[in-house]
């Protein structure tokens, strides 16, 4: 069952009040209607609530009952793994985050193919420190869960050993980096993530520069319907989910090396794809940080809440069999990614 946070004050007696981000997502990813049901949590307490009423901007729904949830552990758990990927690192710490771990120990490993260069460490410690880095999908989930599980935030790459980890785990340890500071709890933590914020955690996660960015995003507005929310949306939903797509991937590598097949830049201006691109048309959007579609690729690679598992479209007056539309003049969506294609 799906389940959304709120505030105290979207409460009043025993209606919700839902707005924003999950309001799309209810609506238009998760498509809900009236009398479905969902868990609505704050900071204390869950319920089980029913949509009661869809407006053009809001979700209402009223609460049925409590539901008792139990969300500590009765044990404390401590993850200790070799260094990897910056963008499977943060994989790894948002599930090991929901299983209810305590510690994290990044362990630099002698066969680690991730080496630290030592000038960089500080910089990547302040990134991985960053609260929308670590806890940006798991405060989402349960924001009680943060503070309860006692999320370490990591810290240092300091010398000093794990002892036990060092001896059963990891003999052949050259450093390992010790989680030793303060609880992150949803109290100390920024809900109010600035647009800027956004960027720079996704650059970081899809390794692309701010030019990628840049003429990524651009793309999409010049193929998005109407500078359409719902239309910019689903146009970056297509790129990525053919950066999970064995064929489409494949065909990436083809053209600019192996390790560029998954990337959502080289995805965008692969030849013969997207017109835009390849005749420049798509430069009269560069930086428009004013439009609808600007905010909907922020969204979508923010937050990666899946709208659509289709690979390819075509403009609205292009009829197309069992393609489907996102909003009214949007474009037509088709082209299933199948699980046998998945990445």
């Amino acid at each position: 069952m799906q389940r959304y946070f709120v505030k105290n004050e979207a409460i009043i007696n025993d209606i919700v009040k839902i707005m924003g981000d999950d309001y799309f997502h209810i609506t238009k990813v998760m498509r809900m209607k009236c009398s479905d049901n969902v868990i609505i949590c704050n900071e204390d307490k869950s319920w089980l609530c029913s949509i009661k009423e869809i407006t053009n901007d809001s979700v209402y729904l009223k609460i049925l009952e409590e539901v008792e949830e139990k969300k500590e552990l009765s044990i404390e758990i401590t993850i200790a793994q070799g260094i990897i990927r910056k963008e499977k690192m943060e994989e790894v710490i948002d599930k090991i985050t929901q299983m209810g771990a305590l510690y994290y120990i990044p362990i630099q490993m002698d066969r680690c193919n991730v080496k630290i260069n030592s000038e960089k460490i500080d910089k990547k410690i302040e990134r991985m420190n960053k609260n929308d880095y670590v806890l940006h999908n798991i405060w989402r989930m349960n924001k009680k869960e943060i503070n309860s599980f006692n999320i370490k935030k990591i810290t240092n790459f300091g010398i000093a050993l794990c002892m036990m980890f060092t001896i059963i785990f990891a003999p052949s340890v050259q450093r390992v980096k010790e989680v030793n500071t303060k609880v992150s709890s949803f109290d100390n933590y920024n809900a109010n993530i600035t647009k800027e914020d956004k960027i720079d955690y996704i650059l970081n996660k899809y390794n692309l520069t701010k030019n990628e960015f840049n003429t990524l995003t651009a793309i999409v507005l010049s193929e998005a319907q109407s500078n359409s929310y719902e239309d910019a949306y689903a146009v970056i939903n297509t790129i990525y989910n053919r950066t999970h797509a064995k064929n489409w991937v494949r065909s990436c590598s083809s053209y600019f090396g192996k390790n560029n097949g998954q990337s959502l830049y080289y995805q965008a201006i692969m030849p013969n794809q997207f017109v835009v691109y390849q005749h420049g048309t798509f430069t009269r959007y560069l930086n428009r940080t004013d439009l609808n579609g600007y905010n909907a690729v922020i969204d979508f690679l923010y937050d990666e809440k899946i709208m659509h598992n289709y690979l390819s479209f075509r403009a609205n007056n292009i009829v197309i069999t069992g393609s489907e539309k996102f909003s009214t003049m949007g474009n037509n969506y088709f082209n299933t990614l199948e699980e046998s294609n998945r990445i």
